[in-house]
């Protein structure tokens, strides 16, 4: 149960690191007024097929940008995307230190990594610039999950809820959390019968 959920929180990771800006030439945001994007499926080298969407914080697909703008990185190859990313990220953040999207990708590699206490300082630190608040509380919250601090996990959930009751995210991170703890309270239950 635990692998399964955290593969969602992976998925949950990279669509809230996917609401920061999307670095592109001749980039434009705005959705209104174009029309509908197409889809094309394309082809790695190992012949898998893949296709790529871009959204923004809002979950509306971002037109605008042309699939030569755009860079799939196969799954086989994350190991040396992820340095890049790093690389630029940090060239990013040198450029602006509070930026919320640079932050919250600074915290997504850093969790990605394992490496909870910076992502923790990341997640924090962006959401003091961002006005997405919602999106830091949930990564904070899956943050403390992934180390198994639940009670933790669903205080950060909630402040997310709160900041947008519309997050499903957080609802969904506050339930799993809340659930993982109700099974060791039962778990725990079941241990203490043996000595009573």
């Amino acid at each position: 149960m635990m692998k399964k959920f955290a593969a969602i929180l992976a998925a949950m990771l990279v669509s809230a690191f996917a609401t920061g800006t999307v670095f592109a030439a001749e980039f434009t945001p705005s959705v209104e007024g174009k029309d509908a994007p197409t889809v094309s499926v394309q082809t790695d080298e190992q012949g898998n097929e893949y296709v790529a969407v871009v959204k923004d914080a809002e979950g509306n697909v971002v037109q605008g940008v042309t699939a030569d703008k755009l860079i799939v990185t196969p799954v086989s190859k994350k190991d040396e995307a992820s340095a890049d990313i790093s690389t630029r990220l940090n060239e990013a953040y040198e450029l602006d230190s509070t930026n919320p999207a640079v932050l919250r990708g600074l915290g997504c590699i850093n969790l990605f990594n394992r490496n909870y206490e910076e992502a923790l300082d990341y997640f924090k630190k962006a959401s003091g610039y961002s006005q997405a608040k919602e999106v830091e509380y949930t990564l904070i919250g899956i943050t403390y999950y992934l180390q198994d601090k639940l009670d933790e996990a669903v205080e950060y959930f909630n402040l997310a809820i709160d900041e947008n009751d519309d997050y499903d995210k957080a609802y969904e991170g506050r339930n799993q959390a809340m659930l993982e703890n109700h099974l060791k309270i039962i778990d725990l239950q079941e241990a203490l019968k043996k000595y009573f």
